[in-house]
């Protein structure tokens, strides 16, 4: 029996991979394909290990503690409670961020109004599957709105539609481990002053792509989109896998399509925009393309 229909959407990093956590500003997006929600199955077993594990960790957590009914969530859970979700694991599109945003839903007692705030808690109670966490993912799915990311603040997105037509997702469909690729960036960044100052451009071209989403220049957007797609080609070719390379070349020599990271990379989804009136073709070998 379904408790509620109420979904939690996953999200997509549209820009900020890797420089937001230099400081850079980022925007992430709810995307309705995939998403969870709560209900009761008789087979609790096979779905129950991520809410058992949240569980264990907040009742020993002295901060969180105190925030939640974890008496009501554990008596919950004994009935038979499981979070039904379709979002891909280890792609990076916030499937733990759409539990965590359920469970806040569901069990908080008190609901927090300032972002800030809220994205502080839902990092921290996130942090039982991550170790660490931003707390963008389960953020964007709790408010179920496009979220900027400035520096160590966020906004809100509610003045105006973010419009992504023109920009498609490419499923890799080979899952990859964050941690690892931010180990490899982070050494890169310490070790290869070059690096750096393409991280420094990077950033840049991230914020100005941003701006031209918002206005709705989608020239600009192309032209930014082609900037970012062009640096990391060159330097971020341990996050490109090789059965996208070869597309991703294409695209640049042609200028019909870029593409570029969605997030940290290494698999899961790749971000992929066409210049005005060029089709994509919907699959080619090893991957799939889907419209946003």
């Amino acid at each position: 029996m379904t408790e509620s229909v109420k979904k939690y959407y996953s999200k997509v990093l549209l820009f900020g991979e890797f420089t937001v956590t230099m400081g850079y500003g980022g925007l992430a997006i709810p995307y309705c394909r995939y998403s969870g929600f709560w209900e009761y199955n008789q087979n609790k077993a096979i779905y129950q290990n991520g809410l058992e594990k949240l569980y264990s960790f907040l009742k020993n957590n002295i901060y969180l503690v105190n925030l939640y009914n974890l008496a009501g969530f554990k008596s919950d859970i004994d009935t038979g409670l499981v979070f039904s979700s379709d979002i891909p694991q280890g792609y990076g599109m916030g499937s733990s961020g759409a539990l965590v945003a359920a469970f806040y839903d569901k069990y908080a007692f008190n609901k927090i109004q300032e972002v800030s705030e809220l994205r502080d808690i839902l990092a921290k109670t996130e942090s039982a599957f991550h170790g660490l966490s931003s707390g963008i993912d389960p953020l964007v799915s709790y408010l179920n709105l496009p979220i900027e990311i400035l520096g160590t603040e966020s906004r809100i997105i509610t003045d105006f539609k973010i419009k992504t037509n023109g920009i498609y997702l490419i499923d890799t469909k080979i899952p990859r481990t964050t941690q690892t690729l931010i180990t490899i960036f982070n050494k890169k960044v310490k070790s290869d002053k070059r690096f750096k100052e393409k991280i420094r451009q990077l950033g840049i071209y991230n914020q100005n792509a941003i701006e031209a989403l918002k206005r709705g220049h989608d020239s600009d957007l192309f032209s930014w989109f082609r900037q970012i797609s062009l640096i990391q080609y060159e330097y971020f070719s341990e996050m490109i896998p090789d059965m996208i390379s070869k597309f991703w070349m294409d695209g640049l020599k042609s200028e019909d399509y870029y593409v570029k990271l969605c997030g940290a990379g290494g698999g899961g989804m790749m971000l992929c925009m066409p210049k005005p009136n060029t089709k994509l073709p919907d699959s080619l070998d090893g991957f799939t393309i889907l419209a946003m």
